[in-house]
Order: C-alpha cells, then sequence, then structure tokens
C-alpha cells in the first residue's frame, strides 16, 4: 500500500505548487494592474479575468498529469461496486463485473 501512499501525497505536493504558482501569477498581473492606475479591487479582478479563472486553469492542470484517468477509473470502480452490492453478487458474477468494471475504465466513450 505504500505506493499508493505515494501517489496521495505526490498529489497532494502538486496541488500545493499549483496553488502556489496560480497565486504568484494572479499577484503578478494584479501588481502589473495597480501600476498601471487601477484601483486594488478592479486589478486583482482584472488579473482573475486574464488568466481565464482560476478553477478552469486548475482543472486543465489536472488533466494534463492524467488525474482525470484515475478519477474517472476510480469513480467507475465506486459506482460499480455500489451496482453489485445493490443486486446482490454470486461468486460466478464477481469475476465478469470486474472484467466489465476494467473494459469500462481503458476504453471510455468519446
Amino acid at each position: 500500500m505504500t505506493w499508493f501512499r505515494r501517489l496521495f501525497a505526490s498529489k497532494a505536493r502538486a496541488e500545493r505548487q499549483l496553488d502556489e504558482e496560480l497565486r504568484f501569477h494572479v499577484d503578478e498581473l494584479a501588481d502589473a494592474n495597480q501600476r498601471a492606475g487601477m484601483p486594488p479591487e478592479e486589478a486583482r479582478r482584472r488579473a482573475l479575468i486574464a488568466l481565464g479563472g482560476v478553477e478552469k486553469t486548475r482543472h486543465a492542470y489536472r488533466d494534463t498529469l492524467g488525474a482525470r484517468l484515475l478519477r474517472d477509473f476510480a469513480q467507475d470502480v465506486r459506482y460499480g461496486l455500489r451496482q453489485l452490492r445493490r443486486s446482490g453478487v454470486s461468486a460466478q458474477q464477481a469475476p465478469e463485473a470486474r472484467h466489465g468494471c476494467g473494459h469500462a475504465a481503458l476504453c471510455p466513450q468519446q
């Protein structure tokens, strides 16, 4: 399980680094806007607009790291387990369900 902990520790570190970088860029743009004569609130607002939105930038960054694939796979597994729990699974059906979940995660529909 150490690889699992390492995966989430590196994710948390990447999130912290992303937050620091986004904060740096927003502050730099806001400072430039203030030097151009804007009030501080307007300068920050325009800096956020110039970046295209912080949350949108975060999602784009996560998608480039492959986090989306892992997140979608985890959602598929959770959904599959919920469905198995509801329907009551026999010993024969479990391997078939595992195969179906793996196929759904590896071959996403466009």
